[in-house]
């Protein structure tokens, strides 16, 4: 896909690295997702994103849409997410555990999601939102795995197609191997690398 027919849409409820701030650079339409909040400051994560989505539809012309969360360290296999032809796919990404996200039932994480405006206008909405346990204390299905299923319904299966880091105190770098290498943030700060 065409870099610049992309919306990258970040997801700045927090200061933003410095590195994915410099990766961001390479592209021409970047959008810090903060000023989506509105009056009632969206204080559900899956109406920050619908807001999103909804913007995108009605404002833009371009061709797809991806969501990077702030904590996000590309490093050179998250390009698959930008080169792919596929209409919804992702980079697989950890938690603070270091385990990855979503390891076994093949959705993709919101923290790197790339979606085509086809994607998106052929799903039902809302396309975010989450299902929570019978007595309401947990999440039984997250907002990410709710998209991706709607995804599936409508035509357009998630593919991961890359890997993408994440900060925090340590840098969290998962392989295609499904193992975790971490990091200290120091460390990569100073060495200024990713993995391969």
């Amino acid at each position: 896909m065409n870099p610049d027919r992309i919306q990258i849409a970040v997801f700045d409820g927090l200061p933003i690295d410095p590195h994915l701030m410099d990766w961001l650079k390479m592209f021409r339409h970047v959008e810090m997702v903060s000023r989506f909040k509105g009056k009632d400051a969206a204080p559900h994560l899956a109406m920050w994103r619908n807001r999103v989505c909804k913007w995108f539809l009605e404002k833009t012309e371009l061709d797809a849409l991806l969501f990077l969360e702030h904590s996000k360290l590309p490093m050179p296999s998250t390009f698959g997410v930008i080169a792919s032809d596929w209409d919804v796919c992702g980079c697989v990404y950890t938690y603070d555990d270091a385990t990855h996200c979503h390891p076994e039932d093949g959705l993709l994480g919101t923290g790197c999601l790339r979606m085509s405006r086809l994607a998106l206008e052929a799903m039902e909405k809302p396309w975010f939102d989450y299902i929570l346990t019978p007595d309401g204390c947990n999440v039984d299905l997250c907002s990410c795995g709710w998209f991706c299923k709607r995804a599936t319904e409508a035509g357009f299966p998630p593919k991961t197609v890359g890997r993408i880091g994440r900060t925090g105190t340590a840098v969290f770098w998962p392989s295609d191997e499904g193992k975790t290498r971490m990091q200290r943030y120091e460390d990569f700060r100073t060495d200024n690398r990713s993995p391969k």
